[in-house]
């Protein structure tokens, strides 16, 4: 029979291994899409002013230094388009206009959208 304390830190050490191990998503529509369903990265929106016709959710903050930057952050979150683009102010004494592009990366909910 094993002793009392080396039971618990058996148990300590399997409840360790499993908070290691990565959440599954809650909703299925959270789980990442798989290569084959995603958006090309030229293909992925932007949208500057307005919003999408299609239903969508909101995936995550993206900045880029252009627009092809927006669009390379939003392929990492496996988004569809980009809305709320803006343009963040020039630094002080900078020479350029302005400074990187914001937005919020957003996928479709109806797949019938994707493309």
């Amino acid at each position: 029979m094993a002793r009392p304390s080396t039971r618990w830190i058996g148990g300590l050490c399997v409840l360790a291994l499993a908070a290691c191990a990565p959440p599954a998503p809650a909703n299925p529509a959270d789980a990442p899409q798989p290569a084959a369903d995603r958006t090309p990265r030229r293909a992925i929106r932007l949208y500057t002013t307005g919003l999408p016709a299609c239903p969508f959710r909101s995936v995550g903050s993206v900045r880029g230094g252009n627009y092809d930057g927006l669009r390379q952050s939003a392929y990492q979150y496996g988004a569809d388009a980009v809305i709320e683009i803006m343009r963040e102010p020039a630094e002080p004494g900078a020479r350029s206009m302005g400074g990187p592009y914001t937005g919020t990366a957003v996928v479709f909910t109806d797949p019938g959208c994707r493309r």
